[in-house]
């Protein structure tokens, strides 16, 4: 419990019944004077620990007192505990909001572990000793004396590819789980041992074309002023991350005059004279907040990864994680809660360059090559100088050739042989892979669709859980307005072209034509639902805090990395780290899991044996009896 403190720096508490340990360290936001956890039923027969917060909370309560629920504070603590104990696995859809909640039925002998629909609060569990254990953070799960600290080879070359710590339901630790967004886990303990079941509970929409862009533009603007308003429900101040680019500010704008004393906060290279510092200071002066910026120099930089990995337990998914941690770090000073614009991208299509990608291969699957034979010839041309290859394959692998960071084919090469076979080849990952293209799909969807969904799986999951981590080392809550159920459920019913103009060069590649600097307009009905932002932020094309880490990853030394040299090709590596700003896509998680190996197993060699297999992967229909105790 207590190797979370800085998720919950107010109040600590532990409860031990019968064959039950809950723990928990409290954040408070809301009715500070109550709350406190783990939290009992009134009939003493129900356990809750639960992190997050619920912005639909009046309303849940409305539901539950109209069916006799009787309440004794204004925590949302107790409205999830009730609507659980009421409706069981049902109030997981009623909540509207980002939560991790372990629950204990002691009249059933269930567990009950669940994570909300977008993934934004982490979940992780093993089976140790008999016992089920689980945690908000993987140093706390893996501080259990029972629980064994054993790297797990096929998400580590997953996340090389990737920069996400986790492959469905794998983490980089071998036998630990996460909870996957939108999933439950339930523990029963029965005759023949604990049956473990799970379930999704929230999937993607059905594909609606029945809505004008006109219409669009507007319900757009009402459910995502809805959603931000919502995420300022607090007893507590609250600020927001203001770097100047267009999701921030449409809720600056919104939060604008609203409550009082939020305040904006940007983090930015000193040398960076015209990007997110100036385009932020200059916002945050129109709507009338009092704006900081938090510099970030090389000097400090690898340091701060050192203390980041050290503190959490995983390499870094991006850059940008230590930028906003050292916002968090000032900013915790001042307000308990910041609101961010994760979320927007992966919703309302803010990459322009995935996209055309996929469509370039919707295109070539279909034999989509042009109205005549010169306009074949140029088309296949541009896909070769852009993919290496006019022949481009299915979804998946299109997929896995344009967002790798490194490619199966170079890793097959960096690892040594034998950790490449613990690493299954790559087999693993692509079968996880193939099954999210499968998951997404609903009746109504294209290719390009189908892409987007992908997409959204695989990149906000890692982004949200950044945020948290960066801030809640520091005691502090993000919130995310814009990856909220209510947002989600809208934006991915809609077409993806209403947010996604294509070039018009239909003589040739999608990517080819956005290269040759044809207009491509990304997240089109958030620009127009918000016309009030100056033209500078609505225009402004997409950047991520501007940090040139790209220049910094040659201060990240890797010379005393066990892991690297027993895991590793030494000759391999050691070209990469001799020109890291030119092999940036590779040098960042190399470098990261050569601190991650120090951070575990410092000059021990960790053991790269046969991982075991995902849940998923080991069950029967969605249902296993394991062995063992009770948790």
């Amino acid at each position: 419990r207590d190797r979370m403190e800085s998720r919950g720096p107010d109040e600590s508490g532990l409860v031990r019944h019968r064959n039950v340990v809950f723990a928990h360290r409290r954040l408070a936001i809301v009715d500070l004077e109550h709350g406190q956890q783990p939290m009992w039923s009134a009939d003493r027969r129900a356990l809750l620990v639960y992190n997050g917060e619920i912005y639909n909370d009046s309303e849940v309560r409305q539901k539950l007192q109209s069916e006799g629920a009787e309440f004794s504070s204004r925590s949302d603590t107790e409205t999830v505990l009730v609507a659980l104990r009421h409706w069981g696995e049902r109030a997981l859809t009623e909540l509207r909001g980002m939560f991790a909640l372990a629950y204990y039925d002691f009249s059933a002998d269930t567990l009950l572990l669940a994570r909300d629909p977008l993934g934004i609060k982490p979940l992780f569990w093993t089976r140790a000793g008999g016992e089920v254990v689980f945690a908000s953070e993987l140093v706390a799960l893996l501080g259990h004396p029972s629980v064994a600290v054993d790297p797990n080879p096929v998400v580590a070359s997953s996340y090389m590819s990737s920069l996400r710590t986790t492959l469905g339901e794998q983490t980089l630790f071998r036998g630990v789980q996460t909870v996957e967004p939108g999933r439950f886990v339930q523990f029963q303990i029965g005759n023949s041992g604990l049956e473990v079941f799970s379930k999704r509970y929230w999937t993607e929409p059905r594909i609606n074309s029945q809505w004008s862009i006109e219409e669009s533009i507007a319900e757009t603007r009402r459910v995502v002023r809805d959603s931000i308003r919502a995420h300022l429900y607090a007893d507590v101040p609250v600020h927001l991350f203001l770097s100047g680019g267009l999701d921030s500010a449409i809720i600056a704008a919104t939060v604008a005059g609203t409550i009082r004393g939020a305040e904006t906060w940007c983090a930015s290279d000193p040398t960076d004279m015209g990007g997110d510092k100036h385009f932020s200071s200059r916002l945050a002066e129109e709507l009338g907040f009092e704006h900081h910026w938090v510099e970030m120099a090389r000097e400090a930089f690898s340091e701060e990864i050192d203390r980041y990995i050290h503190r959490i337990g995983t390499p870094l998914t991006t850059p940008n994680q230590v930028a906003i941690q050292r916002i968090a770090r000032r900013l915790c000073t001042r307000a308990k809660v910041a609101l961010s614009g994760e979320g927007a991208d992966e919703l309302f299509v803010g990459y322009s360059m995935p996209m055309l990608a996929a469509w370039d291969q919707v295109r070539a699957a279909a034999g989509d090559w042009g109205p005549s034979q010169g306009a074949a010839e140029r088309y296949r041309a541009e896909l070769r100088s852009f993919y290496g290859t006019d022949e481009l394959g299915s979804a998946l692998s299109h997929y896995l050739l344009c967002t790798s960071y490194t490619p199966t084919a170079q890793k097959s090469a960096l690892f040594r042989p034998g950790v490449w076979d613990a690493a299954d080849r790559d087999h693993t990952m692509m079968a996880t892979l193939g099954s999210v293209f499968q998951d997404v799909w609903t009746p109504g969807c294209s290719g390009l669709e189908v892409a987007l969904r992908v997409h959204r799986r695989q990149n906000l999951t890692g982004l949200l859980e950044r945020l948290d981590s960066a801030t809640m080392m520091s005691g502090v809550e993000g919130r995310t307005p814009f990856a909220d159920v209510r947002v989600a459920n809208w934006a991915l019913s809609l077409p993806v072209h209403f947010n996604l103009s294509l070039p018009q060069h239909q003589d040739g590649g999608y990517r080819a034509a956005a290269q040759g600097n044809q207009v491509v307009t990304t997240k089109y009905l958030l620009r127009e639902a918000f016309p009030e932002l100056p033209d500078y932020v609505r225009n402004r094309p997409k950047v991520s805090f501007p940090l040139p880490f790209q220049e910094w990853i040659g201060s990240m030394g890797v010379d005393s990395s066990t892991l690297l040299s027993e895991w590793f090709e030494p000759d391999l590596v050691g070209q990469v780290f001799s020109n890291p700003t030119a092999t940036w896509q590779y040098a960042w998680p190399l470098a990261n899991l050569a601190r991650w190996g120090e951070r575990w197993w410092g000059n021990r060699t960790p053991r790269t044996s046969a991982c075991t297999r995902p849940i998923s992967q080991t069950m029967t229909s969605d249902t296993a009896v394991l062995p063992g105790g009770a948790p």
